[in-house]
């Protein structure tokens, strides 16, 4: 059997207004035969344990945008029940799991490295209060970013690696995530990603139609606080063996059954809070199947768009690999 690699994408429940935006005849597949799977309904039943709802119920329900993180735990879990959902349908071998940032939660329950009743429990605490640190520090500090694409074959992402070491910029603006040589994803303090994004027009003419905008931005995956406190939270924690190879936000790889408590919490922290590489993560995931879905949505996968071309396997929404048949399916 031919592997494939699975990618929890972001959680984009507030963004779009919608738990789950996929087509009628997705959801109505999954609320009609969904129970009928024994991880499916462990989901379901905890959610109605924790939170008293029924998750299926909300997957038609409007997001109340209102009430700051009512639906990012739910999403979450429609995450990991449409997971083990196709993993019952399809029965494929699953070569390895990878994440990106908020997907990294989803990602460790469905490979069982904690229970969503402890990610609702324990986890959900830690991620608040990473959040209201993002939120915090700009409040503090003007921050913005912005994605400046040049022409292929420019290596912008290695001349901003160096300049800002060279101008004395390293600890106000930041490669917030790597995704291919031409293109740089930079946040950090306004006035310096406003320098670096000037210098790198005057280096690179043909990048001068991009970066317009200096978009007002919160400290996420920057380092500009204190995370040991935070890291804190998790202290008592115990992360079990995941049941398939794990790929991390920066491309590594946590064995599968491994038991390495730091290993298994450090990079669950960085997912959450540190630097990505989204590009050397799909470079690994490429290695492990023969081909990527993408358990998220439309919205969610857009930061797979800017990704070097033909290096690996086109990743597909995991919905369209379950709708293909119906002849219904949605693009990345």
């Amino acid at each position: 059997m031919n592997p494939i690699s699975m990618y929890f994408s972001w959680i984009t429940v507030k963004e779009e207004g919608a738990y789950f935006p996929h087509g009628e005849s997705f959801l109505d597949w999954l609320i009609a035969e969904g129970p009928s799977v024994p991880k499916v309904r462990e989901v379901l039943y905890t959610c109605r344990s924790v939170y008293g709802v029924d998750l299926f119920e909300l997957l038609r329900a409007k997001y109340d945008s209102s009430v700051t993180f009512a639906g990012r735990p739910f999403q979450a879990a429609l995450f990991v029940a449409v997971a083990h959902f196709f993993e019952e349908v399809e029965r494929s071998e699953i070569g390895a799991v990878g994440f990106w940032s908020a997907g990294a939660g989803p990602a460790y329950v469905y490979s069982d490295v904690f229970s969503l009743a402890t990610y609702f429990e324990k986890v959900m605490p830690f991620l608040r209060e990473v959040r209201r640190a993002f939120e915090d520090t700009a409040k503090r500090i003007p921050l913005s970013e912005v994605m400046i694409e040049g022409e292929e074959g420019e290596q912008i992402e290695a001349y901003v690696s160096t300049i800002v070491q060279d101008t004395g910029l390293s600890e106000r603006v930041f490669l917030k995530d790597r995704r291919r040589s031409n293109t740089v994803h930079l946040a950090g303090v306004t006035d310096g990603v406003a320098a670096v994004r000037k210098m790198i027009w005057a280096r690179f003419p043909g990048s001068r139609q991009s970066g317009l905008t200096l978009h007002p931005t919160v400290a996420a995956h920057l380092p500009l606080y204190d995370r040991q406190p935070i890291d804190s939270i998790l202290d008592g924690l115990a992360f079990e063996p995941p049941r398939f190879q794990l790929v991390t936000t920066t491309g590594e790889i946590i064995a599968r059954g491994s038991s390495d408590q730091d290993i298994l919490r450090r990079h669950f922290t960085n997912a959450c809070q540190g630097p990505l590489d989204t590009a050397a993560a799909f470079d690994t995931l490429a290695a492990a199947g023969r081909s990527m879905l993408v358990v998220g949505t439309p919205f969610g996968a857009k930061v797979l768009r800017r990704l070097e071309q033909g290096t690996y396997p086109q990743p597909k929404l995991i919905t369209d690999a379950m709708l293909q048949r119906r002849g219904a399916s949605q693009t990345v």
